[in-house]
Order: structure tokens, then sequence, then C-alpha cells
């Protein structure tokens, strides 16, 4: 819905902008819903990047908890295999599924490094399932007072809980894929760029079309401008000549006190407006002479 503005604008050259066509267009290329936002992806993308990062720390903080630098390679490594290749597969595929060209092997590279994150996580997850989550202990008394240590062999929960772990990240990078399809659209962002450039030139075009009917129907435009030009050149030229009038009278004014003779004072106090004025009609008169000579 079109917001109360106005019709046209000045721009800094004088001419008229009408902006109602470029704020269609932006409503035109704008998203459906807030979810469809960039913004809104990206937060969504990093929300699944964040669930990831702390599953995979539960799971390599069990066993390579005297190796940090390990852990914290292990644990990237797999979020670029979770996250940044279903993000960019999303993207891609959006992209071919539009009509541009783009390398099925890549997308195979990409589906390949999903594939070897997912498989490493697995084998860890059942290989690793009694260490991320260990059986729990207990304590009871024999016959003869004595206190013995009970332990269960396995904990019930620690299958379930590897496999839940294990199913949970390729949830969050369906999500990944599926965000990053969607926002992705590479061929509205270049028809959006082809508009605003179309109509950008429609604009400039108009404004050319606008200047030249102008001076088609001023007889007298050549005459008329200069007539503007010479009158700007006057005032420019008045203004520049009382302003070395001032400098003059102060230059005048800092030798008096710098000097501190009452004669020289009085000389420097006269009005030295004449001479000046005197020198700017030589000054025109020489460049009168230069310009006869040039033509």
């Amino acid at each position: 819905m079109l917001s109360n503005k106005n019709l046209w604008v000045v721009n800094r050259q004088g001419g008229l902008e009408f902006g109602l066509r470029r704020d269609l267009m932006e409503q035109e290329y704008h998203a459906d819903s807030v979810w469809e936002r960039p913004s809104a992806a990206i937060a969504v993308m990093l929300l699944c990047g964040t669930l990831d990062f702390v599953l995979f720390k539960q799971l390599f903080a069990s066993f390579l908890y005297d190796h940090v630098l390990i852990q914290w390679f292990s644990i990237t490594g797999l979020l670029v295999g979770y996250d940044l290749a279903p993000i960019y597969l999303g993207i891609y595929v959006r992209k071919r599924n539009q009509g541009f060209r783009v390398s099925t092997w890549l997308i195979g590279l990409l589906i390949f490094a999903f594939l070897l994150a997912l498989s490493g996580n697995v084998w860890l997850r059942l290989e690793l399932r009694d260490v991320v989550l260990p059986a729990s202990s207990g304590s009871g008394t024999s016959l003869l007072g004595t206190v013995v240590q009970e332990e269960a062999a396995v904990n019930p929960a620690a299958l379930p809980y590897a496999i839940f772990a294990a199913a949970l990240p390729v949830v969050t990078s369906l999500v990944s894929f599926a965000i990053s399809y969607i926002t992705s659209n590479p061929l509205k962002g270049r028809l959006k760029t082809l508009n605003a450039a179309q109509v950008a030139l429609e604009a400039s075009a108009g404004q050319l079309e606008a200047i030249l009917a102008e001076y088609e129907e001023d007889p007298d435009l050549t005459g008329r401008l200069t007539a503007e030009d010479d009158e700007q050149y006057e005032t420019e030229l008045g203004m520049t000549r009382e302003q070395a009038v001032a400098y003059c009278d102060y230059v005048r004014q800092r030798i008096k006190e710098r000097l501190g003779d009452p004669a020289a004072s009085n000389e420097l106090s006269k009005d030295s407006r004449q001479a000046l004025q005197s020198l700017f009609e030589r000054m025109e008169e020489v460049e009168d002479a230069v310009k006869a000579e040039a033509a």
C-alpha cells in the first residue's frame, strides 16, 4: 500500500523527479512475508548452526577433552558439511531450476560433502554412544557390611539418544537448504536490477526531452543565456573587487600598527579605492587587448 508522499521532488539540478514508479517497483519485488526476508533467513540459519554446534561440541568433548584444538577443528568441519553445504546447495539448485548454467559436478560435490559429514557423525554417535551418555552407577551394601560399587553395563538411553543426536543435524540441514532455496532468487534479482536501470534511463530521457523542448520553445535562448552569464560575471567581479579593497584596507591597517609612525599612519590612512579602481580599469584594458589579439 502506497504511503502519502509528494508526487514529485526537485533534484539538485532543479529538475522534477517522479518517484511513484520507483516505489511501485520496490513493492513489486518486495518479499511476500517477513519470513522470506534475507534477515529472517540469516537468523534461522544461525539458529540451525547454533543447534548443530551444541550437539557437535557435546560429541567431541566426550572423548577429546584433552585436545581442545582438535575439538574445534572437528566441530568446524562438521558445521561446514552440515550447514554451509546445504545453504550453497539450495542457491545452486534454485539457479539451475531458473535456467542458469550451473555445473553438475559442483552440485554433486556439495551433496558428497554433506553425505561425508552425515556418515561421520552417525558413525561416531553409534560407536561412542556409551561414552557420550555413560551408564549410571550406584552403590550397595554386601552381607559383610562393605560397600559394593554397582555399574550398569549399558545406559538404555544411549542408543536412542545417539540416533536422535545423529538425526537432528539432518533436520537443521534440510531447513537450511529449504530456506536458502526460498530466499535465493537470482532471476528476480537480475530482473529488479534491469527494471531499476530501465526506470532510471527513462527518467533521464524524460528530463533530457524536457530540456530540449525548453530550448526549442525559446527563440532567443543563446542571447538569454549569454546575458545571464554576463550578469553573473559582473556580480562576481564586483564582489571580487570589494573583497580586494577590504584586503587592502586590512593590510594597510596592519602596516600602520607595525610601523607606529604618525606620518606613515597619516599617509596609509588615505583612501586607496581610487587607486585600486584605476588598477582594475587598467587590467580590463589589458584583458580587452588580449581578447582582440586572440580574435
